[in-house]
């Protein structure tokens, strides 16, 4: 959903404004494949480059899929050629990454206007780097509750595994599998 999303919003942007240069940026290897195909897939028109996840190909005219890891590898030389200036937009998959030192040293280089992320969490809970996320991001525009698409089948349903050692024989026999009313849990599995 959220690949779709941002192929939506590559897409109204480069309606808008045809000369823009899109960065997305997502946090792993496989991820950079998958999106970097799924966006080929969503937007066939578009030149699409994949830097990263086993491709070094940084020229894409509309939208450039790269990692941070090799974003951040490359940045003394991407800096020095003025390649981060080159965005109008960024979109930033698992946006709760932002705040990671690494991320943070390559979006402070990126001089892109307008800034989309996405995540299933902004971390409210540390106020440092949910501060953060917020400043290169704006502040949150939409929240989804999952439940509702869990409930009609379009989100995965979470599962929390307890693995039970032997050295933990009995730990958890007083653990009920059912979550408590008012609780911020949502089911144990037996």
């Amino acid at each position: 959903g959220k690949t779709a999303m941002f192929a939506a919003a590559a897409e109204m942007l480069k309606r808008q404004l045809p000369s823009a240069r899109i960065l997305y940026v997502t946090h792993t290897e496989r991820l950079v494949r998958q999106s970097a195909k799924e966006f080929k897939k969503f937007l066939p028109h578009r030149n699409i480059t994949q830097f990263g996840g086993g491709v070094r190909d940084p020229s894409g005219t509309d939208i450039v899929v790269a990692t941070v890891a090799t974003l951040h590898r490359n940045v003394k030389e991407l800096t020095k050629t003025g390649w981060f200036k080159t965005f109008s937009a960024i979109l930033f998959d698992e946006v709760h990454h932002a705040s990671s030192n690494s991320s943070e040293e390559v979006l402070s280089r990126v001089v892109a206007y307008y800034r989309f992320g996405a995540s299933d969490s902004v971390r409210q809970d540390d106020p440092v780097s949910h501060m953060k996320i917020v400043g290169h991001f704006g502040s949150i525009r939409h929240h989804i509750e999952p439940l509702a698409l869990i409930l009609e089948g379009r989100l995965a349903a979470p599962h929390i595994y307890v693995v039970d050692e032997r050295s933990w024989q009995n730990k958890f026999s007083d653990t009920t599998h059912q979550a408590e009313p008012e609780t911020p849990a949502w089911a144990l599995l037996g």
